[in-house]
């Protein structure tokens, strides 16, 4: 109580800031110190770092799930944000209820779903769409991550945090997914953390979480 922790502060402006981030784990071991970053909507930022080095934990920071260090996130009011992890959640239920999560089933036209799942190459799996299932034992690695995607296109959130999301999916179909988002989600903010070369082509930005530094910083934007 008397650490007040990370704070979440709605803002009247559109960025996302963050402002003197400290990032620790749980033992108290500093993962950042006073890091400090601002994307604008519709930027595309790909964050980078050594294994370890808290990319995944800033995340967490930026979704408020993460208590451990001290700061302040400032975000948009109504901060519409999709975070897609490298094991995407699978609520019980209908193949339709994981790929449409966390919105409702019905809010999303069959027509819009199945083109959605045609555009992830999920088309094998149409005529599952109302089988009630584990899903996460039910679809390998890679076919979760297409879920994942096919939730992005059919959510269309403002703000769009990718977390290894494409780790278990070879290189030409991480690279069509990409595309996808980019093509269909002009005015999303997309914010990745990967580790192929080629994905920095498909963002504006870099931001680099030096281990030497310690803190995060701007590299040179991709070629």
């Amino acid at each position: 109580q008397e650490e007040p922790g990370i704070t979440m502060e709605p803002t009247s402006g559109t960025d996302l800031s963050l402002d003197s981030i400290d990032l620790e784990v749980r033992n108290g071991e500093r993962l950042l110190s006073a890091a400090s970053a601002t994307i604008a909507p519709g930027e595309r930022v790909l964050v980078r770092g050594a294994s370890g080095s808290g990319k995944s934990t800033l995340f967490r920071a930026i979704a408020g799930i993460w208590p451990f260090g001290h700061g302040r996130i400032r975000v948009p009011a109504g901060f519409d944000a999709l975070f897609l992890p490298q094991r995407p959640y699978f609520p019980l239920g209908t193949l339709r209820d994981a790929i449409v999560y966390p919105a409702a089933p019905e809010s999303v036209t069959e027509e819009r779903l199945l083109e959605a799942m045609h555009a992830v190459g999920l088309d094998t799996m149409v005529d599952r769409l109302d089988e009630k299932a584990i899903w996460s034992q039910q679809l390998s690695g890679g076919e979760q991550q297409r879920v994942a995607f096919a939730r992005a296109l059919l959510l269309s959130p403002r703000w769009l945090f990718l977390d290894e999301a494409t780790s278990n999916l070879d290189a030409v179909a991480e690279q069509k997914l990409y595309t996808l988002l980019t093509e269909r989600l002009k005015d999303t903010a997309i914010i990745s953390i990967a580790h192929r070369p080629e994905i920095a082509a498909f963002h504006d930005r870099v931001l680099t979480l030096d281990a030497e530094a310690d803190t995060l910083v701007e590299t040179s934007a991709p070629a």
